[in-house]
């Protein structure tokens, strides 16, 4: 839905920008009434989280909300509802029951909370805001007509819908470290490139950067864009998940914020005017960006959620993590 909202919307712009009443702007505000309308009407059937309802102790629901979650057979169910009692009292022997967003960065939980949050840090710092946002007006920068550049824009948000489909499969048979590292630096070579082709002028070079927009929608959403969110909610400990959630959700919008005063001071014409060579800012924050998930970012495939806690109160380092034999496993 991701992919497909922004696709939906620009259609519906590209369709009514010529109108002189004022369904020109309208008619995509109102279009996502529907959209609410039908996420209100969904919300009500999706299943309540296991962990949360065995924390307040309603261990059938919990039941059946696995059952709804793809949990088959009472075998299934009876070991998932075990590993998940396990942690929970396992965290409340060692911490107690009540949180606080200052456990987040007590020693023993930090390295959990920087682990959590850094993906979605990285996508807002690696350039998704100039790239993704700014791609039609870059493109009427350069010369292309208001039209032309919406229909680039569908192209983008296209193979923004491919590289969704595609990452169903790879994250989880390349695995989160994998994917995240090598589409990282997949985004990072794209980024150069644009910044290198806006230094020429030619009309050859211009399309060019048009080019890497368009890739770095593919491989931003194949990659970092896929993973982010997934590497979020699984490396946050079960106690402090909502307040991790919570905490890289703030943190990726506080970068963007950071970026929606910055951005059109940097392409506009009458300031910055640095067009496709904005690129080389991102392009050296995605450099740093490797560094550090190369070093630092675990690998979580196939892990359940007692079994990463146990990793993480042993410290395990980054290359031990993924080949690690767990007590859990061994019993």
């Amino acid at each position: 839905m991701i992919a497909v909202g922004p696709f939906t919307a620009t259609a519906i712009i590209d369709r009514t920008q010529d109108l002189n009443s004022h369904w020109a702007y309208r008619a995509v505000f109102t279009a996502q009434f529907g959209i609410a309308g039908l996420a209100a009407v969904l919300v009500w059937f999706l299943p309540e989280s296991p962990v949360w309802l065995m924390r307040i102790g309603r261990e059938s629901e919990a039941r059946r909300s696995l059952c709804r979650l793809g949990y088959t057979g009472t075998t299934a169910v009876d070991t998932e509802v075990s590993r998940i009692r396990s942690a929970l009292n396992k965290e409340i022997q060692d911490c107690g029951d009540r949180t606080s967003y200052r456990e987040c960065f007590r020693k023993s939980d930090l390295r959990r909370t920087i682990i959590s949050v850094m993906p979605l840090a990285i996508q807002a710092l690696g350039g998704q805001f100039f790239f993704a946002f700014y791609f039609a007006y870059y493109n009427q920068l350069v010369g292309y007509s208001v039209h032309d550049s919406f229909h680039l824009q569908f192209v983008q948000y296209a193979c923004v819908i491919v590289a969704n489909v595609c990452s169903w499969y790879l994250v989880e048979r390349l695995g989160r470290r994998t994917l995240t590292i090598y589409g990282t630096f997949a985004l990072t070579v794209v980024i150069m490139l644009c910044g290198g082709l806006g230094m020429n002028g030619s009309p050859i070079a211009i399309k060019g950067t048009v080019c890497t927009f368009i890739l770095y929608g593919f491989f931003f959403n194949i990659g970092i864009g896929a993973t982010g969110f997934i590497l979020l909610c699984e490396v946050a400990s079960y106690r402090l998940r909502g307040k991790t959630i919570a905490l890289g959700v703030s943190l990726q919008h506080l970068i963007n914020l950071v970026w929606a005063f910055t951005v059109p001071l940097m392409i506009n014409p009458d300031h910055g005017d640095m067009g496709a060579k904005a690129a080389f800012i991102f392009g050296g924050l995605n450099i740093l960006c490797l560094i550090y998930l190369w070093l630092y970012q675990i690998e979580t495939r196939g892990r359940s959620f007692r079994e990463l806690d146990e990793l993480f109160y042993k410290g395990i380092s980054v290359r031990d993590f993924e080949g690690y034999v767990t007590e859990a496993q061994r019993s």
